[in-house]
């Protein structure tokens, strides 16, 4: 009896690296604040660490006539994120533009040519999909962007991109104010990441801040996110306390509650500011 031949399997893809994950920037009064955190995800379960956040800036170059910084994360497939940020970094380095409108220009033209070339060509069944968030400042000028397939659109104040794009945008609702500052802006991005990881199991691992103020680009140190960590869980404590004297719970100390939460907010507030002011000590 003849045997039978084996069958093969079907070939099958190898998982693709993918950052479903919380990326955020900030649009500040003086500067950009672009956060996101560090998990990647190979398949449905493996879980690997990544850096999202990619920045540079004139000020390393000695030959160059302009002063500028630029920082660039994003959410997809990890392999097209990366390469679109070079290509990004490398226009940057090229074409040294001298106000934002110029950068703004030259951007699209990459982000549109990179999609040209790499992206759309690709058969359904190997489909990549990318978001950007570009943080940009030019002599003291400051612009964000964030791209949906090949558009670029400019941010007015916030964007997030991910799969904990919605739970950032809930602790971060009316919270985003105009005239923040890039320093508060980093800070605020923290919580935004922070409570994507909070909610959502493909967002984890570190929380990584860069932001721009003063044509520089300033990495906020792990010790420090961790800082601003324990300074929003004190707020939390004190708005809860706030909530249950308003709902008129009974309480002893129901007189002098009012006055300790005034005292508890203000040493808060004293120590949210020399938080800020301390990530403008680290050398970008």
């Amino acid at each position: 009896m003849q045997s039978r031949p084996l069958l093969k399997p079907p070939p099958r893809l190898l998982p693709v690296a993918k950052r479903m994950t919380i990326a955020l920037g900030i649009l500040a009064s003086d500067g950009v604040a672009i956060a996101a955190d560090s998990q990647e995800t190979y398949g449905d379960m493996t879980k690997g660490f990544a850096l999202k956040i990619h920045s540079a800036m004139t000020q390393t170059s000695i030959h160059s006539m302009v002063n500028s910084a630029v920082a660039i994360t994003g959410a997809g497939s990890s392999a097209y994120l990366d390469a679109i940020t070079y290509e990004i970094l490398q226009g940057f380095d090229k074409h040294q533009d001298t106000d934002l409108d110029a950068f703004s220009k030259h951007l699209k033209e990459c982000v549109e040519d990179f999609h040209a070339r790499h992206v759309t060509p690709l058969p359904a069944h190997l489909a990549r999909e990318i978001w950007v968030i570009v943080g940009a400042q030019i002599e003291g000028k400051s612009a964000m962007w964030s791209t949906d397939v090949s558009t670029v659109q400019p941010s007015l104040g916030f964007a997030a991109v991910g799969t904990g794009a919605n739970f950032a945008r809930m602790a971060l609702h009316n919270r985003v104010v105009g005239r923040m500052n890039a320093e508060a802006a980093a800070l605020l991005a923290i919580l935004g990441v922070e409570r994507a990881k909070q909610y959502d199991s493909y967002c984890g691992k570190d929380t990584t801040v860069t932001f721009l103020k003063n044509n520089l680009a300033f990495t906020v140190p792990p010790y420090e996110v961790t800082a601003a960590n324990d300074l929003f869980e004190r707020y939390a404590g004190i708005e809860y306390g706030a909530f249950l004297y308003a709902l008129g719970k009974e309480s002893l100390d129901d007189g002098q509650r009012p006055q300790r939460l005034t005292r508890l907010l203000r040493k808060l507030r004293g120590d949210f500011t020399t938080l800020a002011a301390r990530l403008l000590t680290h050398n970008p």
